[in-house]
């Protein structure tokens, strides 16, 4: 949904640098866009993010997971590891168990993000989890963003229904 904006917005001489997160690595490098991803957000003194992307992605993985394990582990590392950071330890073990990735609403990793690419306004899609924490760390920062809403689903939905 957001390539053909991407494209028209990179013809008219905008610098466009681009957060693909998980599934929209391959689509956007496809479109001959550079994604960033959650592995590139991984530092050296993110051990214990690490550490916890190994352990939730093997479940993962073993489901048959189209992302790349890079990327699984960084996504599910440094998502878990910022909901240990703001609810403890415990909360996130029993956040994380009954919600699964629900749970997740990595706005740390994003604040990363930004500071790496530092944008003048934010477009996105309004899918959950880093999509909203996206919007939430650009407002934080007072950078303009705009949010892509697809109700092609929900027309199919009340199709189907």
């Amino acid at each position: 949904m957001l390539i053909p904006v991407l494209q028209e917005l990179k013809a008219q001489g905008c610098r466009i640098s681009v957060l693909g997160l998980t599934t929209a690595i391959d689509p956007l490098q496809a479109a001959g866009f550079e994604p960033l991803g959650f592995r590139h957000l991984l530092t050296a003194e993110d051990e214990r993010a690490y550490e916890h992307g190994i352990r939730l992605a093997e479940e993962m993985q073993a489901n048959g997971n189209p992302v790349p394990l890079e990327e699984t582990i960084a996504y599910l590392g440094l998502s878990y590891t910022d909901l240990e950071e703001r609810f403890g330890t415990e909360n996130a073990e029993q956040q994380y168990r009954t919600q699964g990735r629900r749970a997740f609403l990595p706005l740390n990793p994003l604040r990363r993000a930004f500071d790496q690419m530092k944008p003048d306004v934010l477009l996105t899609t309004n899918s959950p989890r880093a999509e909203l924490a996206s919007v939430k760390v650009a407002r934080e920062r007072g950078i303009p963003s705009v949010s892509m809403v697809s109700l092609f689903g929900l027309q199919i939905a009340d199709i189907i229904a």
